[in-house]
């Protein structure tokens, strides 16, 4: 299989939120501004069993495509799940937690 790119990555990412119904879902490029990172993928889920099964799902789509993490946080608590992919960080939220940290104004200013 060829290898993804971290923009792909952060594509494909997205896509498996979505179809969980995930909302609010943005890709966010800090190439310019991190060393160890590429991408964030935000996401937003309604509650923190829908922020596991978005994590889950997350996961699972990228363990077919040969895919693993280096680290799952926050997965047990569930108001904000952090998925590490090296050069992808994947965050799920609950809204009021992402409104709280407002990672895309921190990171984009």
């Amino acid at each position: 299989m060829k290898k993804l790119t971290s923009k792909k990555i952060a594509e494909e990412a997205k896509k498996a939120a979505e179809e969980l119904k995930a909302f609010n879902v943005e890709i966010l490029n800090l190439k310019k501004r991190l060393i160890f990172c590429d991408y964030f993928v935000i996401a937003s889920g309604n509650t923190r069993i829908q922020n596991r099964a978005i994590a889950d799902k997350i996961i699972q789509h990228f363990k077919e495509m040969t895919i693993t993490e280096k680290r799952v946080q926050g997965y047990s608590e569930g108001s904000w799940i952090l998925l590490d992919y090296a050069a992808v960080i994947i965050h799920v939220f609950l809204e009021e937690r992402r409104k709280y940290y407002n990672l895309e104004e921190l990171w984009t200013e």
